[in-house]
C-alpha cells in the first residue's frame, strides 16, 4: 500500500518537474515509466532529466491525478483532467495507455488571457466582439490555438459589453475575471452531464452569448442551429483544415433529411469563420496564420447553392471591403515583415490541406514556390499595422 509520505514525495517530484517546465518557458511535459523526462520548448522536445521515471513513482502520480476516477481510466484506457500547481499555474493532463503501460502529458495553461494584439492577430477581429447574434466558427487542426483564440474573443467581449456569457467546455482551460459581462463556465462531467444536455436547456438560463469548445456531435449541432435561429450569438470551435472544410464538417453532422435546412440556416446566420494555424517565427515564437471569412452577400449565395469551392476566390476578392483575409495573404504578410523564413513558405506549399493557391503549386520547386509568394502585386493585405 502506498504511504502518505510516498504520495507527498511523488507530488513534490511532479511539482518540481512542472516548475522546471515553466522556468524554461516550455509548453508540454512528458512522463513515461522507465523513460527520461522530456519537455517541449519552442515546439521541440528536450530532455530535462536523464534519470528515468520509475514505475512506482508513475503509479503514485496516477493516483494523485485520478483521485476517484481509476474506473474511468480502466474502462476508457485514457483520462483527461486539470492539475493545479498553485493558485496561478494550471495544467491540462492526459493519461493514456501504450504497449509498456501508462504515459502522461501535461500541457501548461496560460494564467493570462491574451489580447488580439498580444496573440499577433489582425485588428479586424474586433468586429467579432460587437456581434449580437448568429454563428462564429473558430476552426483549425489540433494544437492550432483554437481555445486560446476563443478565450481572447470572450474576454474582449467581457471588457466591452454588459452581456451574459455561458461557456460549455470539455475542460476549463482559461478562467475569466468578470468585468462588464456576467460569465459562467460549465465543464462537462463536472458541472453538466454532457454538452448536448447543457445546451438543450441553456435558454432557461437567460444567456446572450453561448460559447462551445469542440463541437463533436449531431445533437449539439442541431441545438446550435436552433439557438442562432432564435437570435442568440453562438461561438464554437471545430476541427477543420480550411474554410471549405469547416462548412462541410458542420453540415456533415446532419443527415440528408436535415441537411438542406441546416445549409439554409448556415447561409444566413454564419457571421464569420476564423481559420488558424501556428508557424514558428525566426525568433522561435509561434505565430498565427489566419484565414477570416466574414459574411457577405457573396458568401451567403455560395453556401446556399453548395458552391464552397468558390469561397477562396470570394474571400480574396472581398478582403478590401469586408476585412476578410486568405491564408496566403496572412502568410505573405508574415514573410514580408521578416517574421518567418522562406522554409516556412516552402513547407506550407507542400501541405495539400492548406489553401487552393498552395495546392496548385504543389509540384513546383522550392525556389518557384517561394517566388510565388514574393510577388507583392498578388496580395492586398488587410492586416492593421
Amino acid at each position: 500500500m502506498t504511504t502518505n509520505l510516498t504520495i507527498e514525495s511523488a507530488k513534490t517530484e511532479l511539482n518540481n518537474w512542472l516548475q522546471t517546465l515553466l522556468d524554461k518557458n516550455g509548453s508540454i511535459l512528458h512522463l513515461k515509466n522507465n523513460s527520461p523526462i522530456k519537455v517541449r520548448i519552442q515546439n521541440k522536445l528536450q530532455t530535462i532529466s536523464k534519470k528515468p521515471v520509475n514505475s512506482e513513482t508513475l503509479k503514485t502520480i496516477l493516483k494523485i491525478l485520478l483521485v476517484n476516477n481509476l474506473k474511468a481510466l480502466m474502462e476508457d484506457k485514457e483520462y483527461e483532467g486539470i492539475y493545479k500547481l498553485d493558485n496561478i499555474h494550471r495544467f491540462k493532463f492526459r493519461i493514456y495507455t501504450h504497449q509498456n503501460g501508462f504515459a502522461i502529458v501535461f500541457k501548461a495553461l496560460p494564467s493570462k488571457i491574451k489580447t488580439f494584439k498580444e496573440l499577433h492577430l489582425p485588428n479586424s477581429l474586433e468586429k467579432i466582439i460587437d456581434l449580437e447574434q448568429g454563428l462564429v466558427i473558430i476552426a483549425g487542426d489540433d494544437s492550432s490555438g483554437k481555445s486560446t483564440l476563443l478565450a481572447s474573443i470572450i474576454n474582449s467581449i467581457n471588457k466591452k459589453h454588459n452581456v451574459h456569457i455561458i461557456t460549455i467546455e470539455d475542460h476549463i482551460e482559461y478562467i475569466y475575471n468578470e468585468e462588464l459581462s456576467t460569465i459562467e463556465q460549465k465543464e462537462i462531467k463536472t458541472h453538466t452531464l454532457g454538452a448536448s444536455k447543457a445546451i438543450k436547456s441553456i435558454i432557461k438560463e437567460d444567456p446572450d452569448i453561448i460559447a462551445i469548445d469542440k463541437v463533436a456531435d449531431t445533437e449539439v449541432a442541431r441545438h446550435i442551429l436552433d439557438l442562432i435561429s432564435r437570435g442568440y450569438l453562438v461561438i464554437i470551435t471545430l476541427n477543420a483544415l480550411n474554410t471549405k472544410d469547416t462548412i462541410s464538417k458542420f453540415l456533415d453532422f446532419f443527415d440528408y433529411t436535415q441537411k438542406e435546412h441546416a445549409r439554409h440556416t448556415l447561409a444566413y446566420m454564419l457571421k464569420a469563420i476564423i481559420l488558424q494555424e501556428l508557424v514558428l517565427s525566426k525568433n522561435k515564437e509561434l505565430l498565427p496564420v489566419v484565414e477570416i471569412m466574414y459574411q457577405t452577400d457573396n458568401t451567403k449565395e455560395i453556401i446556399l447553392h453548395s458552391q464552397e469551392e468558390q469561397l477562396k476566390t470570394v474571400i480574396e476578392r472581398d478582403s478590401s471591403l469586408y476585412d476578410s483575409i486568405t491564408f496566403e495573404q496572412s502568410l505573405h504578410k508574415l514573410y514580408t515583415a521578416g517574421q518567418i523564413t522562406k522554409d516556412i513558405i516552402y513547407n506550407k506549399q507542400q501541405n495539400t490541406t492548406t489553401s487552393s493557391k498552395l495546392s496548385t503549386i504543389k509540384e513546383l520547386s522550392r525556389e518557384e514556390a517561394i517566388s510565388s509568394f514574393e510577388d507583392p502585386i498578388s496580395y492586398t493585405i488587410k492586416y492593421d499595422q
